[in-house]
């Protein structure tokens, strides 16, 4: 949570093309950042109170997606985390807020923190399989298939892609 209400997503350097410092001290110095700085900086953070932590870098249906577009490289990156020997996904970017246009708006989403893998798995597509955390292994082309889902959706009671007849 303190990363979500501390730091706000750049998107004027994103949509401009310009580099942003992702390193954990310098996402911390500015309070801004885009996805990596967000996912390198909760990590940091896990690490030092002794927490098993990954970066996974994505193909996500998120800010700027179209539907049908064919991804050639990862745009995305969130953390894994360890707890009881069980992987669980955590997203700080998405969790913090969302894109509109160039604007980020600071929006808690308590959502994006341990949600069920089947459910991420529509707008999260690990490079490396071994993060998708799912019964069931997918191919980027199923996952491009796919429509776009926001995780809300999943409060009307779908569990899965299954239960929409994926």
């Amino acid at each position: 949570m303190w990363v979500c209400d501390n730091i706000s997503y750049d998107a004027k350097s994103y949509y401009s093309g310009t580099d942003v410092d992702c390193t954990p001290e310098g996402v911390f110095k500015t309070g801004l950042s885009v996805c990596s700085g967000y996912a390198r900086l909760y990590k940091d953070i896990a690490l030092y109170l002794n927490l098993e932590v990954e970066c996974v870098s994505c193909y996500a249906k998120g800010a700027g997606y179209k539907v049908g577009e064919n991804m050639k490289k990862s745009n995305h990156e969130y953390n894994v985390i360890k707890l009881d020997n069980k992987w669980y996904p955590m997203d700080s970017t998405w969790g913090a807020g969302s894109v509109d246009g160039e604007k980020f708006n600071k929006c808690f989403n308590e959502i994006y923190f341990l949600p069920n893998p089947e459910l991420l798995i529509t707008s999260h597509f690990p490079v490396d399989d071994k993060w998708e955390l799912t019964k069931e292994k997918y191919s980027l082309e199923e996952f491009l298939k796919w429509p776009i889902i926001k995780l809300r959706f999943y409060d009307y009671g779908f569990k899965s892609l299954e239960d929409m007849g994926y």
